[in-house]
């Protein structure tokens, strides 16, 4: 019973969804990519495969800061997280918000809640704005 169903589900396949023959062409290797290298890769992907815990703490203490930036005890300022690369750094939202909000005043980061921060926000963009009008 199971292979007249499978002979009757294969032939209604083919005959919907016909095989057709696709033809691969191969893919120039790069010319720093020699066997020293593809040695290497072989064998820190099995490291990683016998010791994935090892991996996890090797990536978390090698990761750029920490996720979310976190507020300097004394001030109102943001710790801004270190990263070996700026193209990375200098993009991501924690660094990049971190340093936009270093850079406002005091007197703007140092509001008791939303509405009065908006509103300090705008007068202060307002100011810089037109100061040089």
């Amino acid at each position: 019973m199971a292979a007249l169903y499978d002979r009757q589900l294969t032939a209604v396949l083919d005959q919907l969804i016909p095989l057709r023959e696709v033809t691969r062409r191969p893919r120039p290797s790069d010319p720093w990519f020699d066997v020293e290298c593809r040695a290497a890769k072989g064998q820190t992907r099995r490291l990683e495969r016998e010791h994935p815990a090892a991996c996890r703490r090797l990536a978390r203490a090698a990761s750029c800061g920490s996720s979310t930036p976190q507020s300097v005890a004394s001030t109102d300022q943001l710790d801004v997280p270190t990263c070996r690369r700026s193209t990375i750094g200098g993009v991501a939202f924690p660094d990049a918000g971190a340093k936009v909000w270093n850079g406002l005043p005091s007197e703007v980061t140092s509001a008791s809640s939303p509405s009065v921060f908006k509103n300090r926000l705008k007068a202060y963009l307002f100011r810089r704005c037109y100061e040089t009008v």
